[in-house]
């Protein structure tokens, strides 16, 4: 096993950790529930702990990236896996980050990550629009997005922030409240994507029958590169530019709206 192969900007030894399955959350841009279902099914936290162990003892890993699509949804069973990090002092020798819901955390559960050994923690923010984020079945709030940022940088954690762009009734106002958002929240990292409807989710089936695919094309389903829905107020160009001007803003700290 090379693993040099794996790194990332935390580490050039570095891991991914798979500590759960399932997810309680009704996105419909996801598929996550599709392959896995809505029952979330966790390892043991000491059984993870093994697992970790055996990466950096044997592999001398020093990063470990969960994967699981919302780590925090079981809060109890974070603050267990968290003791144990500390218990074997694991928390001294690796450390990690992970994804979740910024309706799924608060301050006293991300300081006891932090002291775990958690560096960053990753949520989906995907529009600054309370109208898209229902259209997506998100089930959170703008309010609650600010809140999470908010709490964990004051644990200390870096934070990274997802954002979808192209949801069906996409506009330039609503864009624009996006970024608005994105430079209140001031992520540590941003990830803008395209909405994107895989086969076989509600996106995929409103898309259809409101005649908004572009392609059939499977090869093109790419979100983080290409746009599979139509825009009835927004050409292909002019949505790829709002796209580079928020990056663009993001990276220089421009709050120019």
């Amino acid at each position: 096993m090379k693993n040099s192969l794996y790194r990332t900007f935390d580490s050039d030894k570095m891991t991914c950790v798979i500590a759960m399955r399932g997810c309680p959350a009704k996105c419909i841009y996801c598929a996550v529930n599709l392959v896995s279902g809505q029952k979330c099914r966790k390892r043991g936290p000491g059984n993870v702990i093994e697992e970790i162990k055996l990466c950096v003892f044997e592999y001398n890993t020093r990063f470990i990236a969960f994967l699981d699509d919302t780590f925090t949804f079981d809060k109890n069973w974070v603050h267990a896996l968290c003791a144990e990090f500390i218990k074997t002092g694991l928390n001294k020798r690796v450390k990690w980050s992970c994804l979740t819901r910024v309706d799924n955390i608060d301050f006293d559960l991300l300081k006891h990550m932090k002291q775990a050994g958690c560096t960053r923690v990753e949520f989906g923010i995907e529009s600054g629009s309370e109208k898209l984020l229902g259209y997506l079945k998100k089930g959170i709030s703008i309010r609650q997005t600010k809140e999470a940022f908010s709490a964990a940088k004051k644990a200390g954690l870096s934070t990274m922030g997802f954002v979808i762009l192209n949801v069906p009734g996409e506009t330039k106002e609503t864009v624009a409240d996006t970024k608005r958002l994105i430079m209140e929240l001031n992520p540590d990292f941003l990830q803008l994507s395209f909405a994107t409807p895989y086969p076989g989710t509600e996106l995929f089936q409103l898309c259809v029958k409101d005649n908004l695919l572009l392609t059939k094309d499977w090869s093109r389903y790419i979100f983080l590169n290409n746009q599979i829905i139509k825009n009835k107020s927004i050409t292909e160009s002019e949505l790829k530019r709002l796209m580079w001007d928020i990056q663009r803003s993001f990276i220089c700290g421009l709050n120019i709206y």
